[in-house]
């Protein structure tokens, strides 16, 4: 269920089988599907045994010779619905289908350009990083380069070091915003005060976030 308007309850979300139900029979079928007393059916679907309806009307969103969803109509009183009105409500579901086929399509598209820039932007980064391997000797500035890099792609991530000294793997940065960031600082210092320690006395708490 993406869109409900009812009384006493908002449906949206609910799911069903293909087959249960009033809708679920549509789609099932592929044709209209009515009852004229929801109330006193017997195949109300278990999401909405409590429901108090009369007639139900279901006609399946069908494009391409795909159905892709139903959409159903009911009212208070009891009967069956006249060839006008089952016409009327199939006129609308062949208006509705297509056009949220093309908004699908349209999402989908979207999300690959999406995925395309974010893959270019990926490929430039690399380069860039690859020239400075090459043009630097400083693991500092590599690092910092790595972070800016990470950062301005919106990867979250951490990156850490073994110490050679100590053997301790050592944090060295978390490519993240300020905003996320202090998230992460609260939600570190929350759990620590959980086990009764201080944030600050683990080791690496200050550099991480300084």
């Amino acid at each position: 269920m993406v869109v409900s308007r009812y009384p006493d309850r908002d449906y949206a979300g609910t799911r069903i089988a293909v087959g249960e139900g009033v809708a679920g029979r549509a789609v099932e079928r592929g044709e209209p599907f009515a009852v004229e007393s929801y109330s006193n059916w017997e195949g109300k679907a278990p999401a909405y045994d409590d429901v108090r309806l009369g007639r139900v009307l279901a006609v399946p969103l069908r494009v391409a010779g795909r159905t892709i969803g139903a959409v159903y109509v009911s009212d208070f009183q009891r009967g069956s619905f006249a060839p006008a009105e089952i016409r009327l409500v199939s006129l609308f579901a062949d208006q509705a289908a297509v056009a949220i086929e093309n908004a699908r399509l349209l999402d989908s598209e979207r999300q690959r350009s999406a995925d395309l820039s974010r893959s270019r932007a990926l490929m430039e980064s690399l380069s860039r990083l690859a020239a400075n391997l090459e043009q630097s000797t400083d693991p500092d500035q590599l690092l910092e380069t790595l972070r800016g890099e990470l950062q301005q792609l919106g990867i979250h991530s951490w990156l850490g070091l073994i110490d050679r000294a100590s053997g301790l793997l050592s944090s060295r940065f978390l490519s993240t915003g300020s905003a996320d960031l202090s998230e992460v600082e609260a939600s570190v210092r929350q759990a620590a005060g959980q086990v009764g320690i201080q944030a600050h006395d683990i080791p690496g708490f200050r550099q991480m976030f300084a």
